[in-house]
């Protein structure tokens, strides 16, 4: 369920050291390597990182329209992927540093394991929301998220 992007929903001061932050990293990386030979890579190093800042802002703008109790629906879903994922980065996994951790897509390269923090964090949030605390935590009820926790956690171990 989608719901109406409103200014007065975002933190207006966690915006702009947001922006601040973005714009001194890409200022940074532009003085950095601005001085770097032509024909290395066919777009410069800091418009690279532009590009990703713009689209990670519109991803950002994108789940800002989206209702939580959505992600909390698709949490055991978008985990069960990302396991589907984790293993076959395994099998036919990209070598890169000596590190088998990508899986390329031709004209893009990702890292199973980045998602496995975005859907274990989800997957763990639905798992404590939906017990009951009254009698405490106690090491029976932290079994299921130990394991949840575990087997992702292992199958990145496993990666060279």
């Amino acid at each position: 369920m989608m719901h109406q992007i409103t200014i007065d929903l975002l933190d207006c001061i966690f915006l702009v050291v947001l922006f601040l932050i973005l714009g001194i990293g890409l200022l940074t990386i532009y003085s950095v390597t601005r001085m770097t030979p032509i024909g290395i890579s066919p777009l410069p190093l800091y418009l690279k990182q532009f590009i990703w800042i713009v689209l990670g802002l519109l991803v950002f703008l994108v789940f800002s329209a989206i209702d939580y109790h959505t992600l909390a629906r698709l949490a055991y879903p978008l985990y069960g992927v990302t396991l589907l994922l984790l293993v076959i980065v395994m099998l036919i996994g990209r070598t890169v540093a000596g590190g088998q951790r990508w899986i390329s897509l031709g004209f893009v390269s990702f890292q199973p394991s980045e998602l496995a923090k975005f859907s274990l964090l989800l997957v763990l949030a639905r798992q404590f929301s939906s017990q009951t605390l009254e009698s405490g935590l106690n090491l029976k009820r932290l079994l299921l998220p130990a394991g949840l926790f575990l087997i992702p956690t292992l199958l990145v171990m496993r990666q060279p």
